[in-house]
């Protein structure tokens, strides 16, 4: 079977197998430094000329072992695994040498083939850790019997070799059931993360496909509205020719017939421009805008109170507003802001009884505006309240108390208000009146100023 690149190999397995030849450097290292410090240090009891050539040895093994893993890779899973347990071998061989130099089965050293399959533990699966274990205990009982007779009499070196093995044994037993423990859960978070990951794309797909839906959908709002709205206003044009007898003299009931139905469309046209300015503000809310002009909101609000005091007075509707004259300018769309509060106040107005009023108030609070419109109107049922937003959604009492409205205006406000970074709520109780209270971030570092030639309109 032809070799392949080692990156091809379960990564887990390459990198236990790097771990293995740079912990040898690390013990060749070691060896050369104990024979050195052994050849001063005579009472050590260890040899250490056959001390230096074992570590030499190590040496010229390991290079060789680099060499080979570099020039003729380990094919597959299996063959790695094999690989790296010939390692061990050639490790717990280097590591009888050393026991044998430096007092048999009474070295120092032997304590290092605990910690050998400790480290095997942790960098093989438990079957090879077990299998390594069993190769340590051979090599242990070949110390035992390689050592000379006299060293080894006695009960004491029994005890050692059989606390050695038993050693070996549990520190297998116990690394191995941590270490299984933990690559358990490293694979479920490694699940976890994959499945999270795929979870974060499909919503992605998911989220481009409603917005892709949603532009489609206000592409045939509005070419649907255009569509309707010509042909709505020259048949407008037409009955008011008729209506004005220009097209023939007309009967009573004929010119009222006429009349009703010029009202039922110019209806019918306020339903479709304000389906044409709801699509205007949602693409607005969904395009990526700049950060605006400095707008002064006392002077929008003071410029639709004025447009509106016509019909308030008319309506016998008291019109009133208190705005500070150190009201803070904000970045925004001066044409959005003035449709946002003439549907506001103009609601306002169309809902309150004659004898009635409508205030409008303006305060600045945490680096926001905050403007309330309110009035003493019919109120909104509790039940109605959650919905007033939605399009085309009319309360009960609504109906009743006007026949006239799309029920578009306060969708339209909402879709304006977000689109400029605010905020819009309502609180109402039935009988008692409405109030609608619109957020909006104050531009940064501004402080009182009146923008664009517009002064801030007195409080009334």
């Amino acid at each position: 079977m032809a070799s392949r690149p080692l990156e091809t190999v379960d990564p887990e397995l390459r990198d236990r197998m790097r771990w293995l030849i740079g912990l040898r450097w690390v013990a060749a290292f070691g060896l050369a430094v104990a024979s050195i410090v052994s050849s001063f240090w005579p009472a050590l009891g260890i040899a250490w000329h056959p001390v230096l050539g074992l570590a030499l040895a190590l040496v010229v093994a390991n290079a060789l072992i680099s060499a080979a893993v570099a020039r003729f890779p380990p094919v597959g899973e299996t063959g790695l695994r094999r690989f790296n347990k010939a390692q061990i071998g050639v490790d717990l061989a280097a590591l009888t040498g050393l026991c044998l130099f430096s007092g048999g089965v009474h070295s120092p050293f032997l304590a290092f083939f605990v910690f050998h399959m400790i480290l095997t533990s942790i960098l093989l699966s438990p079957r090879d850790s077990y299998e390594g274990a069993t190769v340590a205990v051979g090599f242990i009982a070949a110390i035992y019997l390689l050592t000379d007779r006299e060293t080894r009499q006695g009960p004491s070196a029994v005890l050692v070799v059989a606390v050695m093995i038993t050693t070996v044994y549990t520190c297998v037993y116990l690394t191995t059931s941590i270490t299984t423990a933990l690559r358990a859960r490293e694979r479920e978070r490694a699940r976890l993360t994959e499945e999270l990951a795929a979870r974060a794309e499909a919503l992605r797909r998911a989220y481009d496909e409603i917005e892709e839906t949603r532009k489609l959908e206000l592409r045939y709002m509005r070419k649907v509205a255009h569509e309707l709205r010509s042909p709505l206003a020259a048949a407008i044009s037409s009955l008011q020719v008729v209506g004005l007898g220009m097209a023939g003299e007309l009967a009573e009931r004929q010119a009222q017939m006429v009349g009703r139905v010029e009202t039922r469309m110019r209806q019918l046209l306020k339903t479709v421009d304000d389906l044409l300015l709801l699509a205007r503000e949602r693409a607005r809310a969904n395009a990526v805008a700049g950060p605006g002009d400095l707008v002064s909101l006392a002077a929008v609000i003071g410029a639709v109170v004025e447009l509106l005091e016509a019909r308030a007075q008319a309506s016998g509707v008291a019109l009133a507003t208190d705005l500070p004259p150190d009201l803070p300018a904000i970045r925004a769309d001066r044409e959005a802001l003035t449709q946002v509060f003439t549907n506001l106040i103009g609601n306002g107005i169309k809902y309150t009884p004659e004898g009635g009023a409508v205030r409008v108030s303006a305060r600045a609070e945490d680096g926001a505006v905050a403007v309330c419109v309110a009035d003493t109107g019919i109120g909104i049922p509790a039940e109605d309240v959650p919905r007033v937003f939605e399009e085309f959604f009319r309360a009960s009492n609504a109906r009743s108390h006007a026949a006239v409205g799309t029920g578009l205006g306060l969708a339209i406000a909402r879709s304006a208000v977000e689109a400029l970074g605010g905020s819009i709520r309502v609180s109402s109780q039935e009988g008692v009146g409405t109030q609608f209270t619109v957020t909006l971030p104050i531009e940064p570092s501004q402080g009182p100023l009146a923008v664009s030639g517009l002064a801030p309109s007195p409080p009334e």
